[in-house]
């Protein structure tokens, strides 16, 4: 094996993402790629290796064997140098539709979804990539399915009759349920009903055919929107919807794997039921919302009781009294506990030094700030800091 070779199949697994093997004539491995993906749990078996070997030897260069291993699927092809065989190269395991996971131990459910899935267009790719790599010529692959055919036709009409009703209707009635827990901030409740992610997204994984991790996100993008009007019921103004909708969006754009997928479905809906519960404003008159919501916007700027009273487009004595007989705290005291809020959030979770922190969530003055943030919490913030272990000189 020259240095070239080498550096070509390494620079392959980390474009695939895929774990790439080469083994010599005798079927010995002589070079495996520093994948992230582990095959401890899926291995070719030393008698698949012997007869794929010798039908490469004696096949087209151009062969390249697509070969199935408890539902996961390797390309294996023969490695040449001129006309002289060498031995073969396997890339994978990877998966060809969402695998179902339902009757595996939790450590191989895990492993299984944290394979890729490549669809028809992804999985010809990389086959003539590796052919390309394996006989030294620019070439074609000769695709060689050795089990099930993994092509999906869709029917051109399918009647009512060939769906299962019962099955429909539950799990229409699951979403209504999830979105009823979700509305109302039960983040526990809808992780139960949401149960295992990756099953949750299986039941649609032909919806966009030969590209059945295409189909998941299609269905994580639905789950985002659900998700979405279920808080905006809640009373959760639309601004912060946007934000938190658009960032999980993204999220399930880039994600390569199901397990990326899964996870961002039980992380999407802590994070709606978490804004439900901070925000749920729908026990407020319309002023009050205007005047909260207009709070945790402007929270970091130099803002007054005039200007949330001319946002809410109502006078600050009326305002005054209102917020008070609806929240039980003034105006200022609302502002107040929500910069705190915010700073305990920033000292947990960042590197920022108290008077930085102090800058961020609108106070001009160390001192004030660390007078209000004691009154509010009871402890200064080098106190709290010191208390999460995270004291910074």
């Amino acid at each position: 094996m020259t240095e070239e070779l080498i550096s070509i199949v390494k620079s392959l697994s980390v474009i695939s993402k895929l774990k790439i093997k080469i083994f010599d004539k005798a079927n010995d491995l002589i070079f495996e790629s520093n994948s992230k993906i582990s095959t401890t749990n899926l291995k070719i078996r030393k008698s698949v290796l012997v007869s794929i070997s010798k039908t490469a030897e004696t096949s087209s260069k151009t062969n390249c064997y697509c070969i199935q291993i408890d539902n996961a699927s390797f390309l294996i092809s023969g490695l040449w140098n001129n006309e002289i065989f060498q031995g073969i190269l396997s890339c994978g395991p990877f998966f060809t539709s969402i695998p179902v996971t339902n009757n595996l131990d939790t450590s191989l459910k895990l492993y299984y979804q944290s394979l890729p899935i490549l669809n028809n267009l992804e999985l010809n790719s990389l086959a003539t990539l590796i052919v390309n790599i394996t006989s030294g010529r620019p070439t074609k692959p000769n695709i060689i399915k050795t089990s099930t055919d993994f092509s999906f036709n869709v029917a051109d009409n399918q009647s009512i009759s060939s769906y299962n009703e019962d099955i429909i209707n539950s799990r229409y009635s699951n979403q209504r349920s999830i979105m009823t827990a979700i509305s109302t901030g039960n983040k526990e409740l809808a992780d139960s009903l949401i149960g295992d992610a990756a099953a949750f997204l299986s039941p649609f994984s032909q919806r966009t055919p030969n590209r059945p991790l295409r189909s998941a996100k299609n269905i994580a993008f639905v789950f985002n929107t659900m998700c979405r009007i279920a808080s905006e019921h809640s009373g959760v103004a639309p601004i912060y919807l946007h934000l938190i909708s658009e960032k999980y969006a993204l999220i399930i754009e880039r994600s390569s794997t199901l397990a990326q997928l899964a996870k961002s479905i039980h992380a999407m809906s802590d994070d709606y039921c978490d804004l439900v519960v901070k925000l749920n404003n729908n026990r407020y008159s319309a002023k009050i919302k205007k005047s909260i919501s207009f709070i945790n916007l402007r929270y970091s700027e130099p803002i007054k009781l005039n200007d949330i009273a001319i946002y809410s487009n109502t006078n600050p004595a009326y305002l005054s009294r209102k917020f008070k007989q609806e929240t039980g705290q003034s105006v200022i005291g609302f502002l107040n506990r929500t910069k705190i809020n915010k700073a305990q959030n920033l000292i947990k979770n960042t590197d920022n030094s108290i008077t930085d922190v102090s800058i961020l969530v609108g106070f001009n003055n160390l001192t004030y700030f660390c007078k209000v943030f004691k009154n509010i919490t009871g402890t200064t913030p080098s106190s709290f800091q010191k208390n999460l272990g995270l004291f910074k000189q």
